[in-house]
């Protein structure tokens, strides 16, 4: 799934929120705007502070994703 970072999440590090201990996703990527269409992904980086506009790239069970999408306000 993709989630935009909301008010939620944004200002925190994915260590801080510890996606996969509270909610069983894993975070695969962090996009960038405007990098839709980039070749390549990075692991994302635990301790880089997530901005506005960025969309996070997360894979795990439904019901969990549908919980972080519930937590982060995402509709």
């Amino acid at each position: 799934a993709v989630l935009p970072v909301g008010a939620a999440f944004a200002g925190k590090t994915l260590a801080e929120l510890n996606l996969r201990g509270e909610f069983g996703v894993h975070v695969l990527a962090v996009k960038l705007p405007g990098r839709r269409n980039a070749g390549r992904n990075e692991l994302p980086d635990p301790t880089a502070t997530l901005r506005f506009a960025q969309r996070l790239v997360v894979v795990g069970r439904n019901e969990d994703v549908a919980r972080l999408r519930e937590a982060a306000d995402i509709a």
